[in-house]
Order: C-alpha cells, then sequence, then structure tokens
C-alpha cells in the first residue's frame, strides 16, 4: 500500500508542480534550439497532443517537451549560456521567461527522467537563474556551474554530482536546502530528508561518459575550470592555518526603526549568495558578532566581512492624481550598505565595497506595504521575495557578489 501510496504521489508532482513552481504558461515563443542530435528527438509542442521530430538546429518553443530515443543522444541550448546534454531514453519540459515585477530571467527545465548535465557558462550579468524540478528535488544555480542529474521516476530518485561551481539543491517535500559545491555528490529520495553530500571521486566520472558522445572535452574543461578556481581560493587563503571568509553581523547605522532584524538578516543574505556562487568557503560568523577579531578567533576566518547597514528606508507613498479625484500609491525601498574586507592575520583592511539601490514601484496585489511588512525578513518568504523590497536587496546583492568576485578573481 506504501509502494502505491508514493507512485501515486510521485505522478502527482511530476504532473503539477512545474505549473506551480513556475506558473501558467505564457505562449508559444522561440527560446533556445537543438545542438546536437544523434538518432531520434521527439518534441511535444505545448498545447498538443501529437509528437513530431526535431533536427538538428531546431528551434525550441516555450514549454517544449522533448524525448530523447533509446540508442540516441541530444544537446540543446537555451539563453544565459545555458546548455542541456540529454542521454538515451530521457525526456524533460523547458521553459525561459522574465520573473515578474523583476529583471531576473528564469530557465525552467523538468526532468520527468533520464540522465541530464547541465552546463552554464560564466558571465558577469547574474541575473539569469536556471531552476531544475525533478520528481524529487528542486535545484538552482545562476552561472558558472557544471552539473548531472539522473532520475529515477519510478522510485522517486535523485542523483546529482557537481563538477564546477555551485548548486542549491531541495528535496521538495521538506523545507530543508543545501550548497552542494564542485566535487561533491548526493542521492536524494522523495520521501527521506535531504542527507550530507559525500565527495565525488574518478570512479564517479564513468557514470558521465556518455556526455562525451554529445562532447568528448566538455567534461575534462568542466573539471578544469573548477580547479582553476580552488587553486585561486588556495592562494587567497595562504599563510594561514585558518580557511574560511566570514561574513559578521552588520551594524545598523540606518534611522529604520522597524520590527525586521535587518542586521541579521542581511548578513545572512549576503553570506548566502556568496556561497552559491563562490562555494562553502564562505560561512556566516557563529557569534554573529560584529568584529573581525572574533571571526578569527571563534570561526576560524582568514578573511572577515564586516560593515553597516548606512540606509535602510521602506516607506508608502500616497500621490494624488493632477485633475482627477484618483489616488496613487506607490512602495519606495532604498538599501545602502557599506562593507570591508579585513584580513584576520594584521586586522588590516584589503578593500572597501559599497553597494546601494533605490526602487519605486505602485502598490498593488502582491505588493502590498501593510502585507509585507507583516512577513519574515526572508527571500525564501515568497511575498517578501516578489515585492518592491525584495527587488531592491536582490540588486544590492548582486552589486556585492560582483565586486568581490572581481576583486577576488574568482
Amino acid at each position: 500500500m506504501k509502494i502505491k501510496f508514493k507512485i501515486i504521489l510521485i505522478f502527482l508532482i511530476i504532473a503539477v508542480f512545474p505549473y506551480y513552481i513556475f506558473g501558467e504558461d505564457l505562449g508559444p515563443r522561440v527560446i533556445g534550439r537543438v545542438t546536437f542530435l544523434e538518432g531520434v528527438l521527439e518534441r511535444n509542442k505545448a498545447g498538443e497532443i501529437a509528437w513530431d521530430f526535431a533536427t538538428e538546429k531546431t528551434k525550441l518553443m516555450e514549454s517544449d517537451k522533448l524525448r530523447v530515443g533509446k540508442r540516441s543522444y541530444a544537446a540543446i541550448e537555451l539563453p544565459g549560456k545555458c546548455h542541456i546534454y540529454l542521454d538515451r531514453d530521457t525526456k524533460i519540459r523547458i521553459e525561459s521567461r522574465a520573473e515578474e515585477n523583476k529583471r531576473v530571467k528564469l530557465n525552467n527545465i523538468t526532468i520527468y527522467y533520464g540522465n541530464v548535465f547541465i552546463r552554464v557558462g560564466e558571465f558577469k550579468d547574474a541575473r539569469f537563474q536556471h531552476n531544475i524540478i525533478t520528481p524529487g528535488a528542486f535545484v538552482s544555480t545562476r552561472n558558472g556551474a557544471g552539473f548531472s542529474l539522473s532520475v529515477d521516476n519510478t522510485a522517486g530518485t535523485t542523483y546529482i554530482m557537481v563538477l564546477n561551481g555551485v548548486i542549491s539543491v531541495k528535496n521538495i517535500l521538506f523545507r530543508k536546502s543545501i550548497f552542494l559545491n564542485a566535487e561533491k555528490k548526493i542521492y536524494l529520495d522523495i520521501g527521506k530528508e535531504i542527507e550530507e553530500p559525500l565527495s565525488l571521486d574518478k570512479r564517479d566520472l564513468v557514470e558521465l561518459e556518455w556526455v562525451n558522445k554529445i562532447d568528448p572535452k566538455m567534461i575534462l574543461s568542466e573539471i578544469k575550470k573548477s580547479d582553476i578556481k580552488q587553486q585561486r581560493i588556495k592562494t587567497i587563503l595562504s599563510g594561514t592555518t585558518h580557511d574560511k571568509i566570514i561574513v559578521c553581523k552588520l551594524i545598523d547605522n540606518s534611522e529604520y526603526k522597524g520590527i525586521w532584524d535587518i542586521e541579521t538578516g542581511l548578513s545572512v543574505m549576503i553570506a548566502d549568495r556568496l556561497k552559491q556562487s563562490i562555494g562553502d568557503i564562505i560561512e556566516i560568523a557563529n557569534s554573529y558578532g560584529t568584529s573581525a577579531y572574533i571571526a578569527s578567533l571563534k570561526d576560524k576566518a582568514s578573511i572577515a566581512i564586516t560593515g553597516k547597514i548606512v540606509v535602510f528606508e521602506f516607506t508608502k507613498d500616497v500621490r494624488k492624481v493632477a485633475s482627477s479625484d484618483d489616488i496613487l500609491c506607490y512602495l519606495s525601498c532604498r538599501i545602502e550598505i557599506s562593507l570591508a574586507l579585513i584580513s584576520t592575520q594584521d586586522n588590516k583592511t584589503i578593500t572597501n565595497i559599497s553597494a546601494s539601490k533605490v526602487l519605486v514601484n505602485k502598490e498593488k496585489e502582491g505588493n502590498l506595504f501593510k502585507e509585507i511588512t507583516e512577513r519574515p525578513f526572508s527571500l525564501n518568504d515568497k511575498l517578501f521575495y516578489q515585492g518592491v523590497i525584495g527587488e531592491t536587496i536582490l540588486a544590492v546583492l548582486q552589486s556585492v557578489e560582483e565586486r568581490l568576485k572581481d576583486y577576488l578573481q574568482l
């Protein structure tokens, strides 16, 4: 009975969850193309029942489903330097769109079953986010990553290996999510809480030999990119027994008087954002202290990121329309932070980073002042994230990430 229930649950998730996460279709439009094909690749256009055959260079439309033959291989390309390699007997669904009220562009890939390798190129504009949904997992990354997913839709399992970069991984039935770094692997079961990842070894790469049928140089290229990044990180942390970059709790120098704990909240958001692109050398200070010295002693930090919140404003402005009795309401958000990278060995400032953003949006459903102020200060909260305050914070975090990566040459 339990096995029957589990199978029914898996098929319900496959059918419904992509729409719950990604929303309704926006209508057919070209979003990608087939870049490699050996054998048979079938395509099912959105809203149609019949399947037809794709060829190399076939243009792909919004919400197309693709199915690879049992003796075939294929590769496709989506916006944001997203390359998807498909093994034999694999089925996926693709979407690419701009997120509502944001400059973030989404590639959404649903894997129904089979083996897929995803390579996302490195580029400075990190406004692309790549989401992958399987019967057991939700995975996301922005850029500079190479990873594989093996999906068994009957058992509800997803096996993930990361060769390069950092990805976020979550079991769809549980709250916990983790960042999975290069040279790590994890096995997710739909009915179990996410477990600690394991290290990859050379034997694991045998499972990716099918990728060589499509691009013989790609796997080695991703490994080399990861090795270069890891060597750069070792150089940054050389000459010390400490091996972390710690984000300390920010000091609030703004005039904010609300109920949110913005000092801790923004510090955690900065650490999470940097961890996604740089890796697990980034941590939030265990003590939540503001001192680089404390971070060195308690958290074994080689470099501490300290700083202050200069401005934090979230206000509602009521404006009367000229020559009319109509009233328009606008939400305004202004955030400015100032950070310093400090060497904990000599307590000297390495470099300073400042980031700020001001946004004004009309108040409307999904962006109501009272509702947002009652939500938790978290980008994991959908209403908070989709409102003007979430958009402002994302812009500030992106600026911090880009400047830090530029300085560290990562």
